[in-house]
């Protein structure tokens, strides 16, 4: 069954790539004063949904923080491109400055969700004994530092 949960996150770290790399597109487009019609597709977990709690006794505190975090964003990201769907300026009515720049700010938090969520999904697979990041191993904490300003 842990297997299982690894094998979903190897999926989950190739689609949130995917995904940022959708955003990245979205907001080139919108940086060159477009709007794409493209939103990417939601993340999903559901081998996670249905025998966390079957396994979790199985695993060390290190990995359930993890699993969870992962969950937590998975779930920001869906939230985001729900948000997406329901703010996309399809009518001209919506094409105002300040909604348009709005738009903008939707994109760019969506890209910084999806790319943290791939951070900790490729931190996970590569430290599966010891999976959360711990903030004493300054190496590690700099790291997650360093992706959340190439993020921004």
């Amino acid at each position: 069954m842990e297997n299982a949960l690894l094998e979903e996150l190897e999926d989950i770290k190739e689609r949130s790539q995917l995904i940022a790399i959708a955003f990245e597109r979205c907001i080139q487009i919108f940086a060159l004063g477009g709007i794409s019609n493209d939103i990417p597709m939601k993340l999903s977990n559901p081998m996670f949904k249905k025998y966390y709690s079957d396994i979790s006794p199985k695993l060390g505190s290190s990995q359930r923080k993890s699993f969870e975090l992962i969950d937590a964003y998975l779930d920001t990201v869906n939230s985001g491109i729900d948000t997406l769907r329901e703010n996309h300026l399809v009518t001209p009515e919506k094409l105002q400055p300040a909604t348009l720049n709005n738009w903008g700010e939707l994109l760019k938090g969506q890209y910084s969700n999806v790319a943290t969520a791939f951070w900790h999904v490729k931190y996970h697979l590569a430290n599966k004994d010891h999976p959360f990041l711990d903030m004493e191993d300054s190496n590690v904490h700099e790291s997650y530092i360093n992706q959340l300003k190439s993020s921004e």
